[in-house]
């Protein structure tokens, strides 16, 4: 009644056997049905291993590399994209705030909030205030698209190289 070295199986099998045909009675059919069963299993996981798994690839570090290196671009690309979004966004807020301040009829009515406090500035001190910091906003904006564009490309072409290589065996949608 002990089985060694069978897999799960053979093993659920055989206790299956023992309980419905007893012990004794069908001792000698049972040792055969192991072993075949066994065989069978053993020789079925070895043409699965060859036919399955078997791409008649082989797997560099180097190609690992490219794969680990298109997977942090594809991180730090989506990151880019909430960034320059963020950034435009923070312009666009800062041209309606230009178009507000230049509606402003009195010079000296324009109240700047800083923490929870409010101060009173000069209209044409909060538009140049503004316009500089739009400018240095748009200047961060281009090196960011920059960035972008330039890991965009970086990609595709570990893309373009993964593909030739590994066809549609991988994908890196």
């Amino acid at each position: 009644k002990i089985i060694i070295g069978l897999n799960d199986k053979v093993l659920v099998i055989s206790i299956l056997l023992i309980y419905f045909f007893g012990q004794v009675l069908f001792l000698p059919l049972y040792i055969i049905f192991i072993i075949l069963l066994y065989h069978y299993t053993y020789f079925k996981m070895a043409d699965v291993k060859d036919s399955k798994y078997d791409l008649g690839l082989d797997m560099t570090k180097d190609d690992q590399k490219k794969i680990g290196k298109f997977t942090n671009l594809h991180y730090k690309q989506s990151l880019y994209q909430q960034k320059i979004k963020l950034m435009k966004e923070k312009i666009s807020n800062i041209d309606s705030a230009i178009d507000e301040v230049s509606l402003v009829f009195d010079p000296n009515d324009v109240m700047l909030g800083i923490g929870d406090c409010f101060f009173s500035f000069d209209t044409e001190y909060v538009e140049e205030s503004l316009e500089k910091s739009k400018n240095e906003e748009k200047v961060n904006l281009n090196k960011l698209e920059c960035e972008y564009k330039n890991i965009t490309d970086e990609k595709q072409k570990l893309k373009t190289e993964l593909y030739a290589k590994f066809g549609n065996r991988i994908d890196l949608n």
